[in-house]
């Protein structure tokens, strides 16, 4: 197992995960369903503990990242192939440095339509507080690393942890756990601008108050352009407060008005209902079908209603 000094504190536990796939028989629900482990890390060059989920492209490749592992130990993007005759081969895409390109991916993939990967990473970049990027195919073989935005700490957002979400104009958007006009983490958007280069805008940055604080997962679109998303601190300010705590964390809902977006606290966590929710409903669903491989489709959510499963975890 590989080694490495962080000035970050480890967010989960540095244990070697699997990767599993369920096949479901879908004609008879009550029959049983099988799991398939398809690879077992090493924990080694290939990648160490893959925190977040997977994403299928159209050709029924599986992309993934890993917190920690690959050649400099700051985590890997990694690509599982189908091989003929059964079984999966990996393939490692990008393996961090934890320096300009970044380093500790938390978050699942993002993946666009021309088969474009985007992501975070919790640290690196020219301010070691994390990255957006981008991962593109080169002709030939191979993956282009662009980092889209490098973090400063500042009003900008530091560690982003949550995976990345697309809206229909092609913006954009993710939370950073900490930073922003408060130190208490923000939501922004990332809009793509003339030669390549991507602005930021903050769209909200939360207080620490009653307002939420330390955002940690992804955001989701319902089908009025409107966003929904956890943090895993504030609210209720009595409640959860061992461990420095204020409050036990809160689901927002931010909507887009003339000129900016106005955040509604839909729920506060008081301890008893739940605490430190740790992600949002996933934005995007799974469709199967017994001729086509899995395919992903937007939720069809549209305001008041919204499903969401949430993830607690202990005072750290």
């Amino acid at each position: 197992m590989l080694a490495r000094e962080t000035s970050k504190p480890r967010i989960v536990a540095q244990t070697l995960l699997t990767i599993a796939a369920l096949s479901f028989v879908l004609s008879l629900p009550s029959q049983a369903q099988s799991e398939s482990v398809i690879y077992d890390f090493l924990a080694g060059h290939d990648g160490h503990t893959p925190q977040a989920g997977v994403v299928f492209d159209a050709d029924g490749n599986l992309y993934g990242t890993t917190i920690i592992g690959g050649t400099h130990n700051f985590g890997t993007v990694f690509e599982l192939s189908p091989v003929a005759g059964g079984g999966w081969a990996e393939t490692v895409i990008h393996s961090f440095t934890g320096g300009l390109d970044g380093g500790d991916p938390f978050a699942a993939l993002t993946l666009d339509a021309p088969g474009n990967l985007y992501g975070i990473t919790e640290v690196g970049g020219a301010h070691d507080n994390g990255t957006v990027f981008e991962f593109s195919p080169v002709s030939g073989g191979g993956w282009h690393e662009t980092v889209l935005h490098s973090f400063t700490g500042g009003l900008d957002g530091q560690d982003p942890l949550g995976s990345l979400v697309f809206d229909a104009a092609g913006n954009l958007y993710g939370t950073a756990a900490n930073g922003g006009a408060h130190g208490n983490g923000n939501v922004f958007e990332l809009s793509p601008s003339s030669g390549g280069l991507w602005h930021e805008t903050v769209l909200h940055s939360f207080t620490g108050g009653t307002d939420g604080g330390a955002p940690v997962s992804n955001l989701v679109f319902d089908t009025a352009g409107n966003l929904y998303g956890t943090t895993e601190a504030g609210g209720i300010a009595s409640d959860c407060t061992s461990g420095g705590r204020n409050g036990c964390g809160i689901v927002f809902e931010l909507s887009p008005i003339s000129g900016g977006w106005h955040e509604t606290v839909i729920h506060a966590f008081n301890g008893t209902n739940g605490a430190f929710p740790l992600a949002a409903s996933p934005s995007m669903a799974l469709e199967t079908s017994m001729a086509q491989p899995l395919k992903v489709a937007p939720l069809p959510i549209a305001p008041p209603t919204l499903a969401a499963v949430f993830c607690s975890s202990y005072p750290r």
